[in-house]
C-alpha cells in the first residue's frame, strides 16, 4: 500500500501521475488528458440515499481529486433497500458519516470527505463554493433553485437528480458557456489521399482502400503532401463530404500544384454549449428523449416531479403507496402546472413515490456519474438538459393492492411499495445462476442483495468464475479491494454482498467451474460487423499505419518466443513428429532450421548469449530485412504502368543502424533477451549498462542482399520465402540431436499476458512496433496505446456497467415486454426497440423458427427415428449426429447399419462416442441432414431426443 499512498500524495501536486495498472481500461475510454482534468476536480454529492451512493461509487472509482459528501440525516432501516454502503448497525447515524469508511476503500487515490452538518440542516450556497461540480439528490425544487442560481452565475456544473420507484429524472446545467473539447470521444480519423484539386472547391480524393468516414462540418489538416505543401500542417479546414472517398476543403486555387501523396488528419474542434438555468428550464424545458415510444412522457413527468416536491412540502411526507386519495391530490397539483399531463402516469408516480429500487438507482446513478465526469473533463457531449426515465413495463399485469404495498418495517419496504409483499416473498425464494463475477457480475450481485433475492428458505444463488482478481479489476469491479488480489472472484464477490445483506448468509454457492459448450447457447439472430482485417502483404512488407506495425510485432512475438518453442517440445516428445510435420508442411526447411537454431546453433547457456541473440535479431529485423526489400524493390522502382512503386499506401523504408544510446533500440534488446532467456529457464536482467556493454561488443556479420528473392506485393502472391534444396534439408536434419539424447529437456513457451508490466511482453511489442514504424517513417505509439491494440483490450468504465446491469435486473412480467436497449453515454443516446422477430423457415407444410424443436420421447431406436421422418414428412434421413459424434449416415456400411439401427438413441450415443451419458442428462440434442423427394437438402429445427 505504500506505493499507492506515495502515488496518491504525488497526484495531489502532480495530476499527470496516473496509475495505468489500475485505470488501464478506463484510460482507453477517457484518455490521459481527460483524466488529468478529472484529477483536479473536487466533487460534492448532496443526498446519500441509494441514488447518491451509486453516483458516489462510480465517481470515486473514476479517479477525481476528491469526493465530498453531505447528508447529516440519520440512517433508517428503509435506506437499506438500495444504500449498499450502509449496514443495520448504522441505523441512527448520519448517512454521510456512516457510509464514508466503506466508500473510501474503493480508491486509495480519491480522498472522501464528510462536510458534517446537523439533522434538518440543508446545504447552503456558502458550503458549495469550493467545489468544481455539485450534485443534488432528492432535493426540494426550492433548494435546487437556490443552489443553481449561484452555480449558473459562476459557471459551476450543477446536476439535480432523483429516483422514485420506477421513475427517475436528471437535470444538467454546466453553465452559460460550457466548452466540450471532444463531443464523441472516437479516435480522430486519418487516411491517405491521392489528389487535391486546385480550384475554389478544393476537392480531395482519398485512396479507395477505405472510406474516409468524415461528416459535413468536420475539420482536417494534412501531412506529407508533395507539391501543395501549404496544406501540410495548415490551420484546420472545414470539410464538406461529396462521397465516401471525396470531400472538399475550400479554395486551393492560390496554392502550389499537387504532385502526389499526403495524409488527412481529422481535427477535433471544441464545441461551446449554452445551458439554461433551472429557473428558466422549469418554464421552457429542453427534454432529452430516453424512449422514442414515449415522446409525451417527459412533459408529464416534468410536472409530476414538481408536484411531488410541492406535495411533500404541504404534507411533510410523500404520497402513500397505492393510496388513491394521496394520488388524487398529487394529480391535482400537477394539472395546475401542466393541464395536459397524463393522469394515469401521474397517478402511478404518486403510488410509487416512496419506492426505492436499487436497479433504478443503478441506471440513473450510472448516467449521472458519467455526466459528472463530462463536467470535470470536458470529454464527451453532456446531456441537454432534462432527462426523465421510467420503466412502467416492469409492473406486473395484476397490480398490487394498497394493503399489499404497506410498509412492513423491513429493509425491503422501498421495493414492497412498488411491487407488494407477495412479490417480495416470491423473490426471496428465487433460485439464480450467475456466470461470471467480473464487472457485470459484481453489479448484478449487488443489485440482487439489495433486492433480497434468494434470501428466503428456498432461495439460492449459484455463481461461477474461474478468474482470480487482478489490479486492473479494481477500477470497475467494485466488490474487490487491494487485499483481495489473487483470490477467486466468485468467493470474494459472494462474501462482499453477504456483508451488504446478511440474509444471504449460506445462500450463495461459489464455483470455479467452466460453463462449456453443452450448457451455452447463443440466441442472437444478429451479429456484430466483422473485425477489419489487414492484408498480410501490408503487414509483412508495406505498413503505412502504426496498427500495421503493432500487428507485425505481435506476430514476431509468437514467431520468436512461442511457436518455435512449441515445435522444439513436440520434436522432443512426439514420436515421428518430424516425419509427420514434413509430410504436411509447405515450409519444411524453415521448420527444421528453426528447431536446429533453438536446440543447437543458438541455444544459449548464459544470459549474455541471450543479449547477443537479441542484438542479432535487431540487425535481422530492422536492417537486413529492409535492405533486402530495397534491393528487390529499389526506391526508384516503377510499376508496369510507369508509376513510382513506392507511392500511395506503399512507404519506402530505411534500414536502422543500431545505437545503444537510443532508448528504443535498447528497449528491444532488453525485452527480447529477457524473453529468450525465459524460454531456456535462464535468469533475466534489467540493468541497461549490462545490455549496452554486451550489445556494443557483438560482431555483426556483414549482410549481402540476395538476388531473385520474390516479394509478396499483393495478397494473392506467394509469401516471401527462400528456396532451399533437398540437399539443404537433409543436411539440416543431420544436425538435429536425437530426442533421446535430450530426454526430459523442454523449453518454456511464453504465454502472452498483457497486464503484467514486469514480464517484458508489451515492452517487446512496443519496441519492435516502434522500430518498424521508424523504418517506414510512421509516427510511433506509446506503450499504453500499443498495449490496447496488441492485447485487443476492450475499453470499459464503471458508469456504463452500472447502468446496463440496472436495466438487466429491471423486471418485466412478460417476455413480450422486454426490449433491446442501445445506450451511448458519450453522445449521449438512449434507444429502445422491439427484438427482431425470429426468421421463419419451412419444410413441407411445417413452418418453424430457431425457437422450435422436434421432440422425440421414450428414447426411440435409430430405425424408429428415421422411419418417423419418412412417414410424417416424406423426408429421407442421410446423416444423424450428436455433439461431435456421427451416429449414422446413408453411406455407413451394411454391417454397422444393421448393428446401429435397432439401438436406442442413448445406447447408440454411448456406443459411438465410447463415453457414458452423465446421469443428470435427460435429453440429447441431435442434428440431422435430410433430403426431399427431389434430392434437395431440407433444413429442420434442432431435434430433442428424450432419454
Amino acid at each position: 500500500m505504500s506505493e499507492t499512498t506515495n502515488l496518491a500524495t504525488k497526484m495531489d501536486i502532480d495530476e499527470a501521475a496516473i496509475d495505468e495498472g489500475l485505470y488501464s481500461r478506463q484510460l482507453y475510454v477517457l484518455g490521459h488528458e481527460a483524466m488529468k482534468k478529472m484529477a483536479t476536480s473536487n466533487i460534492l454529492i448532496v443526498g446519500l440515499n441509494g441514488l447518491g451512493a451509486e453516483i458516489a461509487k462510480n465517481v470515486c472509482l473514476a479517479g477525481v481529486k476528491s469526493v465530498n459528501l453531505y447528508d447529516p440525516e440519520p440512517v433508517t432501516l428503509q435506506d437499506l433497500s438500495s444504500q449498499y454502503f450502509l449496514r443495520e448497525e448504522d441505523i441512527g447515524k448520519p448517512r454521510a458519516a456512516a457510509m464514508l469508511p466503506r466508500l473510501s476503500e474503493l480508491n486509495a487515490y480519491v480522498p472522501v470527505r464528510n462536510l458534517g452538518g446537523q439533522s434538518g440542516q440543508e446545504i447552503s450556497v456558502d458550503m458549495i463554493r469550493p467545489f468544481q461540480a455539485v450534485i443534488l439528490c432528492g432535493a426540494t425544487y426550492e433548494k435546487q433553485l437556490e443552489i443553481n442560481d449561484w452555480t449558473h452565475a459562476n459557471g459551476i456544473p450543477f446536476i439535480s437528480t432523483d429516483a422514485r420507484g420506477l421513475f427517475g429524472f436528471v437535470f444538467n446545467d454546466f453553465g452559460p458557456k460550457f466548452t466540450c473539447v471532444d463531443t464523441i470521444g472516437e479516435q480522430a480519423l486519418s487516411g491517405m489521399i491521392v489528389s487535391v484539386d486546385k480550384d475554389k472547391e478544393g476537392l480531395v480524393t482519398c485512396l479507395d482502400e477505405a472510406r474516409h468516414g468524415l461528416e459535413d462540418g468536420d475539420f482536417v489538416t494534412f501531412t506529407e503532401i508533395q507539391g501543395m505543401e501549404e496544406l501540410n500542417g495548415c490551420k484546420p479546414r472545414k470539410i464538406s463530404v461529396k462521397g465516401p472517398y471525396t470531400f472538399t476543403i475550400g479554395d486551393t486555387s492560390d496554392l502550389g500544384d499537387y504532385i502526389r501523396g499526403g495524409i488527412f488528419h481529422q481535427v477535433k474542434m471544441p464545441k461551446i454549449i449554452e445551458f439554461k438555468s433551472l429557473r428558466e428550464s422549469l418554464k421552457s424545458p429542453e427534454f432529452f428523449i430516453t424512449d422514442f415510444a414515449k415522446l409525451d412522457r417527459p412533459a408529464t413527468l416534468h410536472a409530476g416531479f414538481q408536484a411531488l416536491s410541492q406535495f411533500k412540502k404541504q404534507h411533510q411526507r410523500l404520497p402513500r403507496p397505492r393510496n388513491a386519495e394521496d394520488a388524487a391530490v398529487l394529480v391535482a397539483i400537477a394539472k395546475k402546472i401542466d393541464a395536459e399531463a397524463d393522469e394515469k402516469i401521474l397517478t402511478e408516480l404518486a403510488y410509487q413515490a416512496t419506492g426505492d429500487l436499487c436497479p433504478i438507482a443503478a441506471v440513473i446513478g450510472g448516467f449521472v456519474a458519467q455526466e459528472v465526469l463530462k463536467a470535470c473533463s470536458s470529454k464527451f457531449h453532456p446531456m441537454v438538459q432534462y432527462l426523465f426515465f421510467d420503466s412502467l413495463e416492469s409492473l406486473p399485469s395484476t397490480l398490487p393492492t394498497e394493503d399489499d404495498c404497506r410498509p412492513t418495517g423491513s429493509r425491503y419496504d422501498g421495493q414492497i411499495a412498488v411491487f407488494g409483499k407477495q412479490f417480495q416473498d416470491k423473490l426471496a425464494d428465487h433460485r439464480q445462476f450467475l456466470v461470471g463475477a467480473g464487472a457485470i457480475g459484481c453489479e448484478m450481485l449487488k443489485n440482487w442483495s439489495m433486492m433480497g433475492l434468494a434470501t428466503g428458505p428456498s432461495g439460492k444463488i449459484h455463481v461461477t468464475d474461474l478468474d482470480t482478481i487482478e489490479k486492473s479489476n479494481l477500477n470497475r469491479q467494485f466488490l474487490f479491494r487491494p487485499k483481495d488480489l489473487g483470490k477467486f472472484k466468485s468467493e470474494v464477490a459472494a462474501a462482499a454482498v453477504t456483508d451488504m445483506n446478511p440474509a444471504l448468509q449460506g445462500r450463495i454457492i461459489c464455483k470455479q467451474e467452466a460453463v462449456g459448450q453443452s450448457t451455452e447457447k447463443s440466441y442472437s439472430s444478429s451479429q456484430d460487423p466483422p473485425e477489419k482485417q489487414t492484408l498480410s502483404c501490408t503487414v509483412k512488407n508495406f505498413p503505412n499505419a502504426i496498427t500495421h506495425t503493432i500487428e507485425w510485432a505481435r506476430q514476431e512475438f509468437d514467431a520468436l518466443f512461442v511457436k518455435p518453442i512449441e515445435s522444439v517440445n513436440q520434436y522432443l516428445s512426439e514420436p515421428n513428429y518430424l516425419e509427420n510435420s514434413l509430410k504436411y508442411s509447405g515450409q519444411q526447411s524453415e521448420l527444421v532450421e528453426q528447431i536446429v537454431s533453438y536446440l543447437v546453433t543458438n541455444r544459449p547457456l548464459t544470459f549474455e548469449e541471450c543479449i547477443v541473440w537479441a542484438r542479432l535479431q535487431f540487425e535481422e529485423k530492422f536492417n537486413n530485412a529492409i535492405r533486402q526489400l530495397l534491393h528487390s524493390l529499389p526506391k526508384d522502382h516503377l510499376t508496369s504502368t510507369g508509376q513510382p512503386f513506392w507511392s500511395g499506401p506503399k512507404r519506402a523504408p530505411d534500414p536502422l543502424a543500431f545505437d545503444s544510446s537510443d532508448p528504443s533500440h535498447l528497449a528491444f534488446i532488453i525485452a527480447a533477451a529477457n524473453l529468450h532467456a525465459y524460454n531456456y529457464g535462464l535468469r533475466g536482467e534489467t540493468d541497461p549498462n549490462i545490455f549496452k556493454k554486451v550489445a556494443d561488443s557483438v560482431i555483426v556479420p556483414e549482410f549481402t542482399p540476395r538476388s531473385g528473392v520474390k516479394i509478396q506485393i499483393n495478397e494473392n502472391d506467394p509469401v516471401n520465402q527462400s528456396t532451399s534444396g533437398e540437399t539443404d534439408l537433409n543436411d539440416l536434419i543431420k544436425k538435429l540431436p536425437s530426442p533421446s539424447s535430450l530426454a526430459g529437456f523442454r523449453l518454456t513457451p511464453v504465454e502472452f499476458e498483457k497486464d503484467d508490466d514486469t514480464n517484458h511482453h508489451i515492452d517487446f511489442i512496443t519496441a519492435a512496433s516502434n522500430l518498424r514504424a521508424t523504418n517506414y517513417t510512421i509516427p510511433v505509439a506509446d506503450r499504453h496505446t500499443t498495449k490496447q491494440i496488441a492485447g485487443k483490450i476492450i475499453p470499459a468504465i464503471a458508469t456504463t456497467t452500472a447502468l446496463v446491469v440496472g436495466l438487466i435486473v429491471d423486471r418485466k412480467e412478460k417476455i413480450e415486454d422486454y426490449k433491446n436497449g442501445f445506450i451511448n453515454l458519450a453522445l449521449p443516446f438512449f434507444g429502445f426497440s422491439e427484438p427482431v422477430v425470429a426468421k421463419k423457415s419451412k419444410f413441407g407444410n411445417t413452418e418453424w423458427t430457431l425457437w422450435d424443436r422436434i421432440e422425440f420421447k421414450n428414447d426411440p431406436t435409430l430405425k424408429e427415428f428415421i422411419a418417423w421422418f419418412r412417414a410424417n414428412h416424406n423426408l429421407d434421413v442421410t446423416m444423424v449426429s450428436q455433439g461431435v459424434s456421427m451416429l449414422w449416415s446413408s453411406f455407413t456400411d451394411r454391417k454397422k447399419s444393421a448393428e446401429r439401427l435397432p439401438m436406442k438413441f442413448s445406447k447408440l450415443v454411448e456406443h459411438v462416442s465410447k463415453r457414458p451419458i452423465p446421469p443428470h442428462t435427460k435429453h440429447l440434442l441431435v442434428e440431422v441432414m435430410l433430403m426431399d423427394e427431389e434430392g434437395e437438402d431440407v433444413e429442420v429445427p434442432f431435434i430433442l431426443v428424450r432419454i
